[in-house]
């Protein structure tokens, strides 16, 4: 099932919203021969039984979708530590003597600027990989820069709060990876994807008791259900959807460190 995630949510829901016009109509076929043998008694019953099913296709849907802005919240608040995280290695990098100190910035300016593309490549399968390893490559430098300098300092201890900069920097890189494959189980999706067809085949059965092919509440619901489906798929999924991640604590950062004097050798660290 985890071959669901090839897809595009546009394509998903295409295919969703076909199921369900089909499933829709077989249900009003069925409902139009069954109101010639129904009773009164027997359309009330099935008429509680529909509503029951109905309500139970609303409730996993709305489970599903709290389940997916999570999802998105989680990953837009690794975006947001990322940065912090960025920023103070920035900050304590001033421990450093002037040639690795430069080093090290550089290198985190090149770090931010290849997350931002990273954050940009989001739809790009091959380009988000690649912005992946190379994100692992900068880190790796940043870390022998720091490791270096900390082994050959008089004073290493001075350097302990710039260690742990980096290694909190890379440990959240990893938190980061986690979110990225960290979706809705393809399970809860197929499943939620059957009960709405169920769904849209009950409703066209009531059209069919009641002989009136109502396109207008037919439109409405494929209509709703099929939103409501897409917005989920796409808070689960940015890296396929037109919901993406909010890379301004990035920006911000990136700005900072463009208009960072170049001549300062030494700042505090937070």
């Amino acid at each position: 099932m985890n071959q669901l995630y090839n897809f595009t949510s546009i394509q998903i829901i295409i295919a969703l919203v076909l199921l369900m016009m089909t499933a829709a109509e077989l249900g009003y076929r069925r409902g139009r021969k069954r109101a010639l043998r129904s009773n009164a008694s027997i359309s009330t019953s099935r008429a509680i039984i529909k509503s029951a099913l109905l309500a139970m296709v609303g409730l996993l849907l709305a489970f599903s979708y709290n389940m997916s802005a999570n999802r998105y919240e989680l990953r837009y608040s690794i975006v947001l530590k990322e940065a912090n995280a960025m920023g103070t290695c920035w900050l304590r990098t001033g421990f450093l003597p002037e040639m690795p100190r430069g080093q090290a910035r550089t290198l985190l300016r090149e770090l931010v600027d290849v997350r931002l593309e990273h954050v940009r490549l989001a739809t790009n399968q091959a380009g988000y990989d690649r912005t992946n390893l190379e994100m692992d490559r900068i880190q790796n430098q940043i870390w022998s820069v720091v490791e270096q300098a900390f082994n050959g300092s008089s004073e290493p201890v001075r350097l302990i709060p710039l260690v742990q900069a980096v290694n909190e920097m890379i440990d959240i890189s990893g938190e980061r990876k986690a979110a990225d494959w960290n979706h809705v189980p393809a399970p809860v999706v197929v499943g939620l994807m059957i009960c709405i067809v169920i769904a849209s085949f009950l409703v066209g059965h009531s059209s069919g008791e009641a002989e009136l092919r109502d396109w207008l509440m037919w439109s409405l619901f494929l209509a709703l259900i099929a939103m409501v489906f897409y917005i989920m798929l796409d808070l689960d999924r940015p890296e396929h959807g037109l919901i993406q991640l909010n890379p301004a604590p990035l920006l911000d950062l990136q700005q900072t460190m463009q208009n960072a004097p170049p001549s300062t050798l030494r700042e505090n660290s937070p």
